[in-house]
């Protein structure tokens, strides 16, 4: 039996610091609820470590938060993690900077979620990096919208990937630019499809473009219509081709025209006809004559007739003669006879018979005028559109 056992709460909150330093384990152990809540401040700060070490649950929530705030940097690292966990939410809250700091990426991982949802500001932004990746994915997950725009750029950066990836959607569509501006290439791909759709148009167009690349083919079926269309056109150009083949036909159809500009030959040969026919017919005019000829030929059977009679003449001048043996015969009958007159005068012996009998009288008089079907001679004029 320990003397404290027999003592009031006034005789405890008698006691001299020195008395308080010398008291042994078995002392602590016997406190009472109301003993521990009689403590003054200069007794607290007298408790040894050891002392600190073997309170009870009930013990430690019997501090009062006054009391909590003076615990020293040392005392506050001497707590257990049943005892960290057992702090109230009160208690966490009353924790300075300095205490926050001290805590020990045990005891951090400790912390129950609804008191890291109690965390302010300040005592979140003063987590070093090392603390804040000693966070489980629960206690990530808990974090509040505005607990997460009030991460560093740094913190926001120095979280782990499965870190990331446990951030609530709504945390993500929180995240400032700036935040998103940090994200690292194997941050973005951990970003799961749900935190995807939930990144703010302003946020996609922030994200860099060697960090977008690492984005998973998932993430970027996720994309929606509206965050593809915020993609900077030097974020696009960095499309791997197979991120460019995960595109969805919506989504393709949704591409500016600068967009579309600006896509690599490789990129463009990477779409599926799937995403050619979706290609609307001021995004086939926007092509360059370059990219033009670089598309394949089961593209080029694929563009829509509309698309076909859509290409400026310089386009159509553009026409490889393997691209103008894969048109089909409606195509070849969408071309307009501007188009039909300005034809490579090599390329078009590329055309098939079947194409040569699906000529139009425009058509084949165009040709014939411009001396395509007769001498071979260059010919034709263009258009402006």
């Amino acid at each position: 039996m320990s003397i404290i056992d027999s003592m009031t709460t006034s005789q405890i909150a008698s006691l001299s610091t020195a008395a308080i330093a010398r008291l042994a384990t078995a002392d602590w152990a016997a406190f009472s609820s109301d003993q521990i809540a009689a403590l003054t401040t200069s007794q607290v700060r007298a408790i040894e470590t050891a002392d600190l070490a073997i309170l009870n649950s009930e013990q430690i929530q019997s501090f009062q938060t006054d009391l909590i705030r003076l615990l020293t940097s040392t005392q506050i690292r001497a707590l257990t993690t049943d005892s960290v966990a057992a702090l109230t939410t009160e208690q966490v809250q009353a924790l300075t900077t300095t205490q926050v700091i001290a805590l020990t990426t045990n005891q951090v991982a400790a912390i129950e979620t609804d008191d890291i949802q109690a965390l302010s500001s300040d005592q979140l932004r003063s987590l070093t990096n090392t603390q804040l990746r000693a966070l489980v994915t629960d206690q990530i997950g808990s974090l509040l919208t505005a607990q997460v725009q009030s991460l560093t750029t740094a913190q926001v950066a120095g979280l782990t990937t499965t870190q990331v990836a446990a951030v609530s959607t709504d945390g993500v569509a929180a995240l400032t630019t700036s935040q998103v501006r940090v994200l690292g290439s194997s941050q973005v791909a951990a970003l799961t499809t749900d935190q995807v759709q939930a990144l703010e148009t302003a946020d996609v167009a922030a994200i860099s473009t060697a960090s977008l690349n690492g984005l998973t083919t998932s993430g970027v079926q996720a994309l929606t219509t509206d965050q593809v269309a915020a993609l900077t056109t030097s974020q696009l150009s960095r499309f791997s081709t197979a991120q460019v083949q995960a595109m969805e036909t919506e989504d393709v159809a949704a591409l500016t025209t600068s967009q579309v500009t600006n896509l690599a030959s490789s990129q463009l040969r990477a779409l599926s006809t799937d995403q050619i026919e979706s290609l609307g017919t001021d995004q086939i005019q926007a092509l360059s004559t370059r990219q033009v000829s670089s598309l394949t030929t089961t593209q080029v059977a694929a563009i829509q007739t509309e698309d076909i009679q859509a290409l400026t003449t310089a386009q159509a001048r553009s026409l490889t003669s393997a691209q103008l043996a894969a048109l089909q015969t409606d195509q070849v009958q969408a071309l307009e006879t501007e188009d039909a007159a300005a034809l490579n005068v090599v390329s078009i012996k590329g055309l098939t018979t079947d194409g040569i009998q699906a000529l139009t009288t425009s058509q084949a008089q165009a040709l014939t005028s411009a001396d395509h079907l007769a001498d071979h001679h260059p010919g034709g004029r263009d258009r402006d559109r």
